[in-house]
């Protein structure tokens, strides 16, 4: 999904793999062409749940190294907010989709919002 969105997963510029800050494992940590942390990504294993515990965790992430965005994905649901505060919040939040339950398009103009180009002019 990321690659779909103009994440590169392979092009370390801009996307780290299992980045490591403070003994802290980021799962994908995505970053602007000039260097600077655009949000972090928490990829759980497909059919967990979405846990409090695991906004946290990508909150504590994204506060950590200055990321704007937190996400939470478990490959299915994808969630994703404005840290504000270094709180996510739900009056922040940016994305919030089921991939199984939503319509393609919806799922689509949703998703986009995460794109690599429109996080970086954001």
């Amino acid at each position: 999904m990321l690659n779909a969105l103009g994440w590169d997963i392979k092009d370390p510029v801009h996307v780290w793999l299992e980045h490591r800050v403070n003994g802290n494992k980021i799962d994908y940590a995505l970053r602007s062409s000039s260097g600077e942390y655009l949000a972090v990504v928490e990829a759980k294993a497909s059919g967990s749940g979405l846990k409090d515990t695991y906004r946290r965790q990508a909150s504590g992430y994204a506060t950590e190294i200055g990321a704007r965005y937190a996400v939470l994905t478990n490959g299915g649901r994808w969630e994703a907010w404005e840290m504000v505060q270094q709180k996510p919040r739900r009056d922040c939040v940016l994305v919030e989709v089921n991939l199984a339950t939503g319509k393609v398009e919806e799922i689509g103009a949703t998703l986009e919002k995460l794109h690599r180009e429109i996080l970086e002019g954001g």
